[in-house]
Order: C-alpha cells, then structure tokens, then sequence
C-alpha cells in the first residue's frame, strides 16, 4: 500500500471547502493559524510546542498535581527528584 501525499491542487481545493462551508470563526482559524503554522520548518514548529509547553505547565498551570500523581504512581521506585524533572517536562 503506497501512501501518497496530496498535490498543491488538492490541498487548495480543500482551504477551498473549509472557507465554503465554515462559519466566520473557522475561516479565521483555518487562513490565520492552520495554514501558515503548516508552512513552518520543523525546527521553528519544535520551537514554537517549547513555547507553547512553558507558557502550558508555568503560566497556566494546567493539571501539574495530577501529572506528579501519576508519575507517583507509576514509577514508585523512582526518587523524588526524578519525577520533579520529568513532571517538568525535561528532557
């Protein structure tokens, strides 16, 4: 089974689509983020999910008891230490 990725016809025909048949909001996320994230080299899109996990774990703060729980949990024998650089989102 061959996979092929689809021709600059074929993805134009499918923005085309979206901002068809989607409401104002759609279109905006579709023509203002989608399209030129995707055109981003890898490097910049590595740098920008850095980004975007700092302000995620530190400004927001989104589930970090949780995500320490389950490292808890799942890695018993670990130190302390260990699941602090590893809840951090370390590499």
């Amino acid at each position: 089974m061959e996979i092929s990725l689809p021709s600059k016809r074929e993805k134009s025909s499918f923005a085309a689509r979206i901002i068809k048949k989607g409401n104002l909001l759609s279109k905006i996320l579709y023509c203002g983020l989608v399209i030129p994230i995707s055109s981003l080299p890898f490097r910049v899109l590595y740098w920008l999910t850095d980004f975007v996990n700092i302000l995620a774990y530190y400004v927001v703060g989104y589930r970090k008891k949780i995500v320490r729980q389950n490292l808890k949990n799942s890695f018993p024998e670990r130190s302390r230490s260990t699941h602090q650089i590893f809840g951090n989102g370390h590499r």
